[in-house]
Formats: structure tokens, C-alpha cells, sequence
């Protein structure tokens, strides 16, 4: 045990004190236990009056005693000694200094203070680890902060099944290693990826033993660091195989290296590996899930497909192919029909639409467009157009009497479309009955321009701002056309009167109640007879009351301080609408 030994001032015929210390340390706790002692010795006499006494120790009174007269037998103004113990917690690195005082007066009565510091011995304590994080397979760097140049330390290395022991080199052993080095570069094992195939990051743990020669230094201290898998090292690798296996646009374009959009039917072959430990968990082809190997896209769009895997961790790798897409277009058919005049059996037959006018590889695209009559076909002159194209023909011996469906078929390399074409009955000038006759306009005219239009008529019958009332909810835009709203209030969506409006007033304002409760100043004026208590004491001389419809003429006494009619009616509001029966009102607005 360190000691400390503190001395008063030597006073009258030598008489002094001293303070003597020891330090009792307890490493597990970090601090040390002072046992202090104060003597009083010294001078010939037995007593000496002695003042007050103060002994400090770190800040703390550790013994205090009042004035003591030379004339009393008891310390410190006798000879002796007194004691006790007080804990002083060191610092982190162990080190401690701390101040001790002796304050008091012997004999003259002059208070004197002795102090002085005390560099306690410091408590040994364990050195500290720390590492940086970092990806398997590259350098971790260890750092160990030693409290004494003197110590040691061996540095063990633990993650899940594995322990070992780090060498100054950085590489590891089973065996510990005891080590001087603070810095040590610690190279992660890339075997460490077998322990996470389902992990992107491994929790590892350094542990640092501190020694003084052969003796254990305060307790391990361990210090845990993350070692993460790199993605570029994790990525899992995918390829990826397609041919064409419709054997009809494998025919068209010559070889399986290529595709016709819309109709092709790809088969689809991935290859994938997992790096590192990992599984492959899940593949797809172009969005779409490969449970095995292989899969076939059919009717497909585009001739880029990309391949994708997922491993067990959750990296994804990728790889896209590419062949050559024959952009195909898928055809058309739009059959129009029209006779030559009103009363014509001839039609002409108009079919147009889309088409694909190219060549697969090994063929062309072909294009022919047919009126059907039963087991015949027609073939129609076709012109192709910028998208498209457009075919015509003449049917003749379709009698103007009545309707025909003509049909009409559209084929290409790959496509079969029909089409219906509908001619109503042909309509002379003018015809006439047993009873009535009737002259027919055309609406259009030989060029097919518009002579009379269905809007033109709307807007001559019904210009905008006409109101149509009708006796159910049809609206008039159903049967003429334009655009109507119903007549309807817009603030409180009720239903209205139409009222005429004088030139002056402003057409389309609104109005009016559904019901009315009347004003007093709008009832009629007119008065109530009410009736008025009187007494009298006539006939036998007892007094009575009497009630009368008057001024109460001959009678003594009124009998009542107030003459007043009863209260009636209930103030409701009443229907403010003559009979009417509902219909429904719109307003053409465009």
C-alpha cells in the first residue's frame, strides 16, 4: 500500500500533528480506500490548548474537533492518535491525485494550515478495442488503446461458429497471441459469407485481454464491428437464351432468330448462379415468373427481353437479350357501302383499315380484300395508303327496294378479318299512297358533300335556348341532338314555373317559393267581439259577476284588470302552388 504523510506546523516546545494516509486500492471498482491517521505529538508539556481542528482529505472533512483547553485530558489537546476511511473513486485511466489539509492552533492560539497534493498510485486498468466496419474479404483495422506502455493484450475474434485468435500480422490463429501492437489490420476471411447466405451483414465481435506480463489486467473488453457483403461480389449472374417456336411466323421470317410482334411465341431459357453462399430465390423473364428453366411468351410485343434473378440475400442480377422484331401490324377492316342514285341497284363497296406492308425475312406480306357472295368471292382493287390501305368495288343487282348486308373478308400472311358493310333501301323523289304523298331530300349530295345536315335542321327547329317540355325524362339530346340541361332552380335544385318576362327584365333569373308563411301586415285586416267581466250586487243585494259582450253599462264594477281575445293559429307556412301536373323542361345550351 502507497503511503502519504502530512505535517502541522511545530509549535511551542515542538508540539505538532501529523496526518499519515495509506491507499487500500480495489481495481474491480476503479478506486481506492485511504485510511488516514492524525497524531498529536511533540513539546514537554502533556496538554496544550489546542483550537479548533479541521482535517481534509479530497474535499472532504474527514475529522473536525472544537477548542480544546490544556486544562482538559482528552485529545488532540493530549497526546494520541485518531483515525478512520474514506473511498476515493480514480479516473478512467486509473489516475488519481487528491489534496490533504491539516487546519488548526496549538498553544498561541494562531491558526495554521498545512497542505499538500497527494499523487495516489494509479489503478491498473484493461486496455480498450475498437475496429471499423468494412465488406468481407477487405481490411478491418483494430485499434487497442493501452493504459501502460508495459501491457500486453491478446485480441480473440468471435461471429457465429467461429473463434480464433488475431496475430500481429492480422491473420488468425487458434491459439492466443499475446500483442504489444495498437494498430492492427485485420483482413475479414471471405469464408465468413457462408455464415449469412440470407444476410447482407455479419455482427463480429473483437475481445481484448490486457496483461501485465502474465497477469490479467481488470476484465476483457470487447468491441463489435459489422462486416457487410459487397454488392458488385454478390450479384448474381444471369443469361438468358430465346427462339421463336411459332412454327408459322418461323416460316415467315426464315430462322428462330426472330420475332413478328402480336404473333410470335418466344421460348425463353434463363441461366443464373448465386455467388457467395446465396441461392437463387426467385426469376422472371420480361416481369413474368420462370419456376424453372424455361417458359414461352406468346403474342409478344417487343423483341428485347430482360432476365432477372434474386438471391437468397436480396441482390438481383440482370441480363437482356435481343432479337430482331418484325414490327407487324395487325389488320384492319372498316366496309362502307353506297348507291350510285336514290333508286340504283348498283352499290359501290369501300373497305379500309391497317395493314402491315413489309417483308418477315423470307416472304412478303401479302394482301388481299374479298366481297363474299355465299361460296364466291369478289377480289377488290386495293391502293395502299400511308398506314394502311384502301380497296374499292362495285356489286350490282342489289334491288334500292329494300336492305342488304354485303360481307367482306381481309387476308394477309398471318390474319383473317371480316367485315359487314349494311345498304338501306333506296328512296325515290317522290312517291305517293292511296292516302298521302311525300317528297324526299337528300341530305347529301353526288360529290357526298352535306346538302342538309341533322344539325342544321337542330339548330333551324330548336336553336340554342329553346325549352322543350316534355311528359317523361327522354332527353331532347337524345332525339334531335345538341346539348340540353334541365330547367331546374340551380341554388336549390327544385323544379320551376315558367314565367313570361316583360321586355325590360332579364330572362333565365330565378324566383319564387314553394311554400309562404303570411306576414301580419299580409293578412287581411278585420276585428274579433270578445267578452268582458263585470259585478253587481242587484236582485238579493249579493254581489255577482257578469259577463257581456259590451261597455258594461249600469254595472258597478269591472271585474277583470284586462279585456282580451284568445291567441290562435299556428304560424306554419303554407303551399304557395296552384294545380299542376309535372313534366320535364330542358334548355338546349349548345
Amino acid at each position: 500500500m502507497t503511503e502519504f504523510y502530512l505535517q502541522s506546523q511545530k509549535t511551542y516546545n515542538g508540539r505538532y500533528m501529523y496526518l499519515s494516509c495509506t491507499q487500500e486500492p480495489v481495481p474491480e471498482e476503479n478506486k481506492s480506500i485511504v485510511h488516514w491517521v492524525l497524531t498529536v505529538t511533540g513539546g514537554e508539556s502533556a496538554r496544550y490548548t489546542t483550537g479548533p481542528t479541521t482535517i481534509t482529505i479530497h474535499g472532504q472533512t474527514v475529522y473536525y474537533a472544537a477548542k480544546v483547553s490544556y486544562t482538559e485530558d482528552k485529545f488532540p489537546a493530549a497526546k494520541g492518535s485518531t483515525g478512520g476511511s474514506i473511498e476515493i473513486v480514480h479516473e478512467a485511466d486509473g489516475s488519481k491525485s487528491i489534496e490533504c489539509s491539516i487546519k488548526t492552533a496549538i498553544y498561541n492560539g494562531v491558526m495554521y494550515e498545512s497542505k499538500a497534493t497527494w499523487e495516489m498510485d494509479a489503478i491498473p486498468q484493461a486496455s480498450t478495442v475498437l475496429a471499423t466496419d468494412c465488406y468481407i474479404g477487405s481490411t478491418s483495422v483494430v485499434l487497442v488503446d493501452r493504459k501502460s506502455s508495459q501491457y500486453t493484450h491478446t485480441i480473440g475474434f468471435c461471429t457465429p461458429d467461429l473463434e480464433g485468435f488475431l496475430c500481429a500480422d492480422g491473420s488468425l490463429s487458434q491459439d492466443p497471441m499475446q500483442l504489444s501492437a495498437t494498430s492492427i489490420p485485420f483482413q475479414v476471411p471471405t469464408y465468413l459469407y457462408d455464415r449469412i447466405p440470407d444476410e447482407k451483414t455479419l455482427e463480429c465481435k473483437f475481445i481484448c485481454t490486457t496483461y501485465a506480463g502474465q497477469t490479467q489486467i481488470g476484465d476483457p473488453q470487447e468491441c463489435r464491428f459489422l462486416a457487410s457483403c459487397r454488392e458488385e461480389d454478390c450479384i448474381p449472374y444471369v443469361g438468358g437464351e430465346v427462339q421463336d417456336c411459332n412454327n408459322v411466323t418461323v416460316a415467315l421470317t426464315g430462322g428462330q432468330d426472330a420475332a413478328v410482334r402480336f404473333f410470335s411465341a418466344i421460348g425463353c431459357e434463363i441461366h443464373t448462379e448465386a455467388k457467395n453462399g446465396a441461392t437463387i430465390v426467385h426469376k422472371e423473364v420480361n416481369g413474368v415468373e420462370i419456376p424453372g428453366v424455361n417458359i414461352e411468351l406468346s403474342a409478344v410485343e417487343t423483341g428485347k427481353f430482360i432476365f432477372t434473378a434474386t438471391d437468397s440475400r436480396g441482390y438481383t442480377g440482370s441480363a437482356t437479350v435481343e432479337m430482331n422484331l418484325i414490327p407487324y401490324v395487325k389488320l384492319t377492316a372498316l366496309a362502307t357501302a353506297k348507291r350510285l342514285g336514290p333508286t340504283s341497284n348498283t352499290v359501290t363497296l369501300t373497305v379500309e383499315g391497317k395493314c402491315f406492308w413489309g417483308n418477315f425475312g423470307a416472304q412478303e406480306n401479302t394482301l388481299q380484300v374479298c366481297y363474299v357472295q355465299g361460296e364466291e368471292e369478289t377480289e377488290l382493287e386495293i391502293t395502299p395508303t400511308e398506314d394502311g390501305y384502301i380497296a374499292h368495288g362495285t356489286v350490282e343487282g342489289l334491288s334500292y327496294e329494300r336492305s342488304h348486308s354485303l360481307q367482306v373478308v381481309v387476308r394477309d400472311k398471318l390474319m383473317e378479318v371480316p367485315a359487314k358493310a349494311s345498304v338501306n333501301p333506296g328512296v325515290p323523289v317522290f312517291d305517293w299512297g292511296e292516302k298521302d304523298f311525300a317528297f324526299h331530300v337528300p341530305v347529301t349530295l353526288e360529290d357526298g358533300s352535306v346538302a342538309i345536315s341533322k344539325r342544321m335542321l337542330l339548330d333551324a327547329i330548336y336553336p340554342v335556348n329553346s325549352i322543350v317540355v316534355r311528359y317523361d325524362h327522354i332527353s331532347p339530346a337524345q332525339l334531335f341532338g345538341g346539348v340540353w340541361e334541365r330547367m331546374v332552380n340551380p341554388q336549390t335544385g327544385e323544379g320551376v314555373f315558367l314565367l313570361g318576362c316583360p321586355a325590360d327584365d332579364v330572362p333565365g333569373s330565378f324566383g319564387g317559393e314553394a311554400e309562404v308563411a303570411l306576414t301580419e301586415e299580409q293578412i287581411p285586416s278585420h276585428n274579433h267581439g270578445f267578452l268582458d267581466y263585470w259585478t253587481t250586487t242587484a236582485g238579493n243585494g249579493t254581489r255577482c259577476a257578469v259577463a257581456l259582450n259590451g261597455d258594461g253599462a249600469g254595472l258597478d264594477q269591472k271585474a277583470n284588470a284586462r279585456s282580451y281575445t284568445a291567441n290562435t293559429g299556428g304560424g306554419s307556412a303554407h303551399n304557395n302552388m296552384p294545380p299542376y301536373v309535372k313534366v320535364s323542361v330542358w334548355r338546349r345550351t349548345e
